[in-house]
Formats: C-alpha cells, sequence, structure tokens
C-alpha cells in the first residue's frame, strides 16, 4: 500500500470525526430518556434542522469511516489470530455505521414531515424518542468488536505505534460501560461514552497514518 493511500485514510478518519461532532453537537444537549414528553416535545420542535442537520452529516461520516477501517484492516495483515481480530474490527464498523444510521433516521422520522411532532401523540414521541436511544445504544456491539479487534491486531502488527492499540483499549472499556445505558431509561447518556471511544482512537490512529507512523505488519507471539 502507498504511502499516500495510508495518508489519504487517516485524513478520512479526521474529517469523519469532524462530521460525526457537528452532527452530534448541532442539536445541543438532548432531555434524558426519562424526561417529560413535553420538554422532548419541545427539544424535537424546536431543534428540527440541527437533527435533520445530523442526519445528514451522519450520512456522509460513515463512508470515512468504513474506508479508514479498511485500510487499517490491509495495514494489519498478519498472522490468522491479525487476520481474524482484523475481520472482526472491520465487520464491526460496518454494523455500527448501520446501526447509526437507523438510529439517525428513527429520531429525525416525526420530523420530517415539518409540523408532526407538535400534533404526534405523547405515546408516538415517547417510544420514539426512547427507540432512537436503544437503537444508537445497539452501536455498543459493533464497537467492541472494532476497538477489541484494533487493539488486537495492532498489539500482534506493531502496524501503528503501540499507543493506538491502547487508546483501542480505552475506547473498549468505554464501550462496555455505555452498554450499561440500556438499562434505563436515566442512564442513557451512558451511551454517549462509545461514541467518544470510537473518535477517541480515529483521531490518534488517524494523525499516525497522516504522519507517516505506519510499519510492516510483523506478527508478535
Amino acid at each position: 500500500m502507498t504511502d499516500r493511500a495510508v495518508r489519504v485514510a487517516g485524513l478520512a478518519a479526521l474529517v469523519f470525526v469532524v462530521l460525526i461532532l457537528i452532527g452530534a453537537l448541532a442539536p445541543g444537549n438532548p432531555p434524558a430518556g426519562d424526561a417529560s414528553v413535553d420538554k422532548i416535545r419541545m427539544f424535537m420542535t424546536d431543534h428540527r434542522g440541527a437533527i435533520l442537520l445530523a442526519t445528514l452529516l451522519g450520512l456522509f461520516a460513515t463512508p470515512f469511516a468504513v474506508w479508514f477501517f479498511v485500510t487499517l484492516r490491509e495495514l494489519t495483515r498478519g498472522d490468522g489470530i491479525s487476520n481474524m481480530a482484523g475481520t472482526s474490527m472491520l465487520a464491526g464498523i460496518i454494523f455500527t455505521g448501520c446501526m447509526a444510521l437507523v438510529g439517525g433516521a428513527v429520531f429525525a422520522a416525526p420530523l420530517y414531515l415539518d409540523g408532526f411532532t407538535e400534533g404526534a401523540t405523547d405515546d408516538t414521541v415517547r417510544i420514539v424518542y426512547s427507540m432512537q436511544f436503544l437503537v444508537f445504544e445497539s452501536t455498543v456491539a459493533g464497537l467492541l468488536l472494532v476497538l477489541g479487534g484494533a487493539f488486537v491486531v495492532i498489539r500482534r502488527t506493531r502496524a501503528l505505534p503501540m499507543a493506538a492499540a491502547w487508546v483501542a483499549a480505552l475506547g473498549f472499556v468505554l464501550a462496555v460501560v455505555a452498554a450499561f445505558a440500556t438499562l434505563s431509561a436515566g442512564s442513557g447518556a451512558l451511551g454517549f461514552l462509545g461514541l467518544v471511544g470510537l473518535v477517541l482512537f480515529m483521531v490518534v490512529a488517524g494523525i499516525m497514518m497522516l504522519a507517516g507512523k505506519v510499519k510492516t505488519p510483523v506478527p508478535v507471539a
């Protein structure tokens, strides 16, 4: 793989991070999952444009993430365990991207037709809001594969500096904590920790690729 292709992948990681953070922060601080329906309805109505924009940005951001991890997969080909970890990592980002896009679509659905949310029943607003939380939190299953696989494959091949592997390990721990957001509506905010872990890893690994800190994979015991 050429140095240029590696640097393009590193840039793709950083573009993903910028787009996904803009999308995540644009609507502002959302109400907790157990907030009153009136508060949720007001938030969705007042931030309709930002929520729809976030959905659009997620659509553009996802291919950059997949491109980055496809490149990382190619850079870290090694022994059997490395290849299994790399394939798991790639499968994980595809699953994560799909679930994130579905979560964005669920959140934006009642806002797609202007004025629908204001006239929707309380039960409709509540179930849509709860559903988008649960769909987004389902991305944790993919993130565990992404970050766990990245840790194993970087540690075994040393294709990137070990610092990238330890950031992946930190992200894996954050994803484990994020999984507990599914236990109750009041703990829904924990789900954002999974995104934090992914973003941290992609920033670190992306900068390393841009800086040319890539080595020929050397499997280790």
